[in-house]
């Protein structure tokens, strides 16, 4: 029997899309045996492989804000650290490892020293998925495994498809929340914007290799606000729906 997958990206808090397409495939009875992620979608995912079901999922949303998750910090390499969510992983789950998951996981990071992708699929999570969304300059990298830089996976690998077909997958479903899109009030500023999200989003050949990409618009959705949660999770899952028919028809197929 082959087996579907699902790669969620980063997008900072538009990461809440990713519950609600997650709602649309646990309603079809989608089965998910392989999951990855990178920043906002190695959070996603880590729950997910924990075994946690989208009511879980909804209930956590609502415990997650910018206080719970950082905090100021006095370091050359970034005013904030993602240490209190590391924290928060721990004391949800435990500090569990990849290895004590019952579905795969493998989270992207970046190494800042090479600007290479590093995948981890094995040791303990809650410091990977802290690194994965530790974005350079704003976020402290860190430490760990032998990288003294490790940050946001999303720039070295953000929908990476390809690494949940490496633990794996025989078929990706993968979830873009990045939405490239020009602000044109912003002017040349909003097209710089612009180019940084299209090379963000094709880090590592972006969403293209998925078997099956799911890419909602969200041009008029902040990265940062959380007050938004509600309209990204209603917006995942009715893009989700659009391709329930085309993963049904692989997974049928296999039957």
């Amino acid at each position: 029997m082959k087996t579907v997958g699902l790669a969620l990206s980063g997008a900072a808090v538009r990461g809440f899309v990713h519950i609600g397409v997650m709602q649309a495939l646990e309603e079809a009875d989608i089965q998910i045996s392989y999951v990855g992620g990178s920043s906002a979608g190695a959070i996603v995912a880590y729950l997910k492989a924990a075994g946690l079901c989208v009511k879980d999922l909804l209930e956590i949303s609502t415990k997650i804000g910018w206080t719970r998750m950082v905090r100021p910090v006095i370091s050359q390499m970034g005013f904030l650290s993602f240490k209190p969510l590391e924290n928060f992983l721990v004391d949800l789950l435990g500090n569990l490892h990849f290895e004590d998951l019952a579905t795969p996981l493998i989270i992207s990071t970046t190494n800042l020293d090479t600007g290479l992708a590093v995948l981890f699929n094995s040791g303990p999570i809650a410091p990977i998925v802290h690194a994965s969304c530790a974005i350079p300059g704003m976020i402290r990298p860190v430490n760990y495994a032998g990288y003294p830089h490790l940050v946001d996976g999303g720039v070295a690998n953000n929908t990476p498809s390809n690494a949940v077909k490496l633990i794996g997958a025989d078929y990706v479903i993968g979830v873009d929340a990045f939405a490239p899109h020009i602000r044109r009030f912003a002017g040349p500023f909003g097209i710089g914007i612009n180019a940084v999200e299209i090379m963000v989003r094709n880090s590592n050949q972006g969403p293209h290799g998925s078997d099956c990409l799911i890419a909602p618009d969200l041009s008029h959705i902040s990265f940062g606000r959380f007050g938004q949660k509600q309209a990204m999770i209603d917006i995942g899952r009715r893009e989700a729906e659009k391709h329930l028919g085309q993963i049904q028809a692989f997974v049928n197929s296999q039957l």
